[in-house]
């Protein structure tokens, strides 16, 4: 496959796999970003600004920016605030250095995080226009699930064309509820590990081990969600709506960065990961089918899960990464000269140029100099829908 051949050879490689089942979904930011939830970039940038109205918050986030070389994300400053925290509880004086001139207490640092962790959850929830420069609010929300309902009406055309096939399941590094709410809208079962309705709570052994069909549907949120809150008797429960009584929670249950250990050791955190790697396994015979979309592969443990999946010495497992370009994890993978062609050929990566099949040479490019645009996330659904990469 190392040869350079037709786009079309891809494209029909490509619908032979999504034909098949077992499918996981992974979506990433960028499959939520023409919903407006904003970018990490623009993400950072509102937070910072909200957070640094604050005097102690504007003080934290300064020293932390500037100890990280001032180019951080703010999932970057968030997990960087997670280690202060560690260092400040096991502290007998309950404070810790993060510049020799900035000492803060524990409980100003969680002060700050929260502040923080609370903007992300109010704009994932009601949304932001970089139009207009433009927020949401409870009044006027302007989160959108029309492309999610589109994207998801063409996977769900395909599974009851055929009728032996499971059904889908989705894995998420966002905090917004567009899958949850998209597939519900159109008439789709979700199950997340909480069982309930507008309230529900946290329990993976009666919710998550369900066997998926047709219209049940797995969603996996490796990062917490907005609507995700932990109580103070350290319960976690899933909130929609305004309920006093649950308006004073603790916290949102966000983990920004997944590649902290002892977070991932957690519930619900470590249900969600022992869910993840079950999804990547053979399913009654069945090769099972990754496609992300909107997923920069930059999260250490994420990919980490993929990769040991994908080159263990019985794995079946095919991955389908639609991105704008090769993204570096995946050139390394495709790339390193001590995991064997066969295993390299289920890996596919559709860029606008076109297809990397089993190399991180184009093997599969695109008309001369033609921009294919199937891995933004609304075009990608056209695709799947049965038309051809757009221009």
């Amino acid at each position: 496959m190392s040869d350079i051949c037709d786009l079309k050879e891809s494209i029909e490689q490509l619908r032979d796999l999504l034909s098949k089942g077992h499918h996981t979904w992974l979506l990433g930011a960028g499959a939520s970003h023409a919903s407006h939830i904003p970018l990490i970039a623009k993400m950072t940038e509102l937070v910072v600004s909200k957070v640094s109205d604050d005097p102690m918050g504007k003080k934290v986030i300064s020293a932390i920016t500037s100890a990280l070389g001032g180019q951080a994300n703010i999932e970057v400053v968030l997990s960087q605030i997670g280690d202060y925290l560690a260092l400040a509880r096991r502290a007998n004086s309950r404070t810790v250095a993060i510049t020799p001139d900035v000492l803060v207490s524990l409980d100003e640092l969680m002060a700050v995080y929260r502040m923080a962790v609370s903007e992300i959850a109010d704009l994932v929830t009601f949304g932001y226009d970089s139009s207009n420069n433009t927020r949401g609010t409870p009044d006027e929300p302007m989160i959108s699930t029309g492309h999610h309902q589109a994207f998801f009406h063409s996977l769900l055309k395909q599974i009851h064309q055929d009728s032996k096939k499971s059904g889908i399941n989705f894995v998420t590094t966002n905090y917004d509820t567009l899958i949850e709410d998209s597939l519900n809208m159109i008439g789709q079962r979700t199950v997340d590990g909480f069982v309930g309705g507008a309230v529900g709570y946290w329990s993976p052994a009666d919710e998550l081990n369900a066997k998926p069909t047709f219209n049940h549907h797995k969603v996996v949120k490796l990062h917490g969600s907005a609507d995700w809150f932990e109580m103070p008797n350290g319960k976690v429960v899933r909130r929609r709506g305004n309920i006093k009584d649950l308006k004073s929670l603790e916290r949102v249950v966000i983990y920004p960065q997944s590649t902290k250990y002892t977070v991932t050791q957690r519930d619900p955190f470590i249900q969600m990961f022992r869910r993840f790697r079950e999804l990547l396994q053979e399913e009654h015979h069945v090769a099972p089918v990754l496609f992300t979309c909107g997923y920069s592969w930059s999260d250490e443990h994420i990919n980490e899960e993929i990769k040991s999946s994908f080159t263990h010495f019985e794995s079946q497992l095919h991955v389908v990464s639609f991105s704008q370009t090769l993204p570096d994890y995946l050139r390394d993978i495709l790339s390193d000269g001590d995991i064997t062609k066969s295993v390299k050929n289920r890996l596919i990566v559709a860029t606008e140029n076109g297809c990397h099949c089993g190399s991180a040479n184009l093997t599969h490019p695109s008309s001369t100099g033609v921009k294919l645009d199937w891995w933004k996330f609304i075009e990608l659904g056209r695709f799947i829908a049965g038309g051809n990469p757009h221009v």
